[in-house]
């Protein structure tokens, strides 16, 4: 890499937690089976629910509302409770299952094994420069020891959508 103009100084480094800390694909791949064995077996009506069922759900869920995209949690949570509902659950029952099997999801989806080498170059780094995690949401750090390292957490959601734009320059200037 070449740079024609010198590099400013370095207020901040900023890390997106999968897949550069740690192999995020066996995570998802296990989150994934558990969290559908989980809703198959919750309800007798979900005995079938799929992979490509939720996906689905997830489509039509953002072809009504794009804006979902911006927080993949609640797109998770609200394709599994239309789910319930299409199979059959009323409102209240669907709602529950839906926080039961986004409980589950959380769990699953936080049993992440962290090299040891991560862990030291983390903690190099800290000592010189504020250091921030960047996640879509449903990672959470603090579960699987590397919340320590970090300022903070710029989740997805709420956070990375367009009207939150100037908390980000806020939280850039805090740094």
């Amino acid at each position: 890499m070449r740079f024609y103009r010198p590099l400013g100084q370095i207020s901040a480094l900023t890390f997106d937690l999968d897949d550069t800390l740690y192999d995020n694909r066996p995570v998802i791949d296990r989150t994934m089976h558990e969290s559908l064995a989980f809703v198959r077996s919750y309800h007798p009506s979900l005995s079938q629910f799929d992979a490509h069922e939720l996906n689905q759900l997830r489509q039509t869920l953002l072809a009504a509302e794009p804006e979902i995209y911006h927080d993949v949690t609640v797109w998770r949570h609200r394709a599994l409770e239309l789910g319930m509902r299409n199979a059959g659950l009323s409102a209240e029952a669907a709602k529950a299952g839906a926080d039961a099997a986004m409980e589950h999801f959380a769990h699953w989806r936080s049993r992440v094994d962290v090299p040891q080498e991560t862990h030291d170059t983390l903690a190099k780094l800290a000592k010189k420069w504020p250091l921030v995690a960047i996640t879509n949401g449903n990672a959470r750090p603090e579960l699987f020891g590397l919340s320590d390292y970090f300022r903070f957490v710029l989740r997805a959601g709420r956070m990375a959508a367009p009207s939150r734009l100037p908390t980000c320059t806020t939280l850039r200037r805090s740094v």
